[in-house]
């Protein structure tokens, strides 16, 4: 058996298969499953299709998600079941022998999912939202530069793309507006790190980590010294670590999505642990403030 490398996919969701004659169970509920949002809107449901890359022998390598329906908005009114064909991007699965899916939801009863599980994938096609830039480096050797972030990415079918700062090192402001990116410099000395910017076009995202470098010797003592950082166990369904930490200071943390929204933050405990089994299962990121690099992990 060969290994392929995960392209994207259509999906939209469907209720039932047309000879049911049902009506959109998600929308209006039915006799087994519950209206989605409950009869006030505010019941935080979801229904989520995860696509898994498995090897030869049918061992997981790595997992992707999707969320087909998603009512755990604060805001009611963000609220939405996908009617209409989505690109799914498969690409982080990297190289696998074979592609499955599996659908969990909410809604879950004595004998299972509640939820109708069905879905529908179309056309596969190869990763229309690309990194065209050709920056590895950024010298910032002034107070501050400006980057036009449209040279950056480039989508296929010519969808607009927003773009969003992930992380930045430290002594650094960064911010977008009209993927117009304005990166500072906030201490004097020399400023060394990653600035991390996530692309986003509908639902696809792509991660690209420039290099932040100035010529100024510094004069800065308290960046943060460290090895390589690592997380584990890695998948992960409860607690993950944050191995390699040097500095003894206490570091904040944001847990990122794959399409860049931040789902958890908060501090690391004197044991540098982040409690994720509130998570939905899926790919995330982990950006530490005072660090200067992103970590990718899986929630089982």
């Amino acid at each position: 058996m060969s290994y392929f490398r995960s392209y994207y996919i259509e999906i939209k969701h469907v209720a039932y298969p047309l000879s049911f004659g049902k009506s959109h169970s998600m929308e209006e509920g039915d006799s087994f499953a519950k209206k989605f949002g409950g009869d006030q809107g505010t019941d935080p449901d979801w229904f989520l299709l995860t696509a898994e890359g498995v090897d030869e022998k049918g061992d997981l390598i790595s997992t992707t998600s999707f969320y087909l329906a998603d009512f755990r908005f604060k805001d009611d009114t963000k609220d939405y079941i996908v009617k209409d064909w989505q690109w799914f991007d498969l690409t982080s699965l990297g190289e696998v022998a074979k592609v499955r899916f599996k659908v969990t939801s909410s809604d879950v009863g004595g004998y299972g999912m509640n939820t109708p599980a069905y879905f529908c994938i179309d056309n596969i096609d190869e990763p229309r939202l690309q990194y065209v830039g050709n920056y590895e480096v950024v010298e910032l050797n002034g107070l501050s530069t400006e980057i036009d972030l449209e040279t950056w990415f480039n989508d296929l079918n010519g969808s607009p793309i927003t773009t969003r700062v992930i992380s930045m090192p430290k002594g650094t402001n960064a911010s977008i507006e009209d993927n117009l990116l304005t990166l500072q410099r906030d201490v004097k000395g020399a400023v060394n790190g990653q600035l991390v910017i996530m692309a986003v076009c509908e639902k696809m995202s792509k991660m690209v980590t420039i290099d932040i470098k100035s010529e100024v010797a510094s004069d800065v003592s308290d960046f943060v010294t460290k090895k390589s950082l690592t997380l584990y166990p890695n998948p992960a369904s409860h607690m993950i670590t944050v191995e390699g930490i040097l500095s003894i200071e206490s570091h904040s943390y944001k847990i990122v999505d794959i399409q860049g929204a931040v789902v958890k933050q908060g501090a690391l405990d004197s044991n540098n642990q982040i409690d994720i089994q509130n998570l939905i299962s899926g790919v995330y990121f982990i950006v530490l403030d005072q660090e200067k690099e992103y970590l990718k992990f899986m929630k089982k």
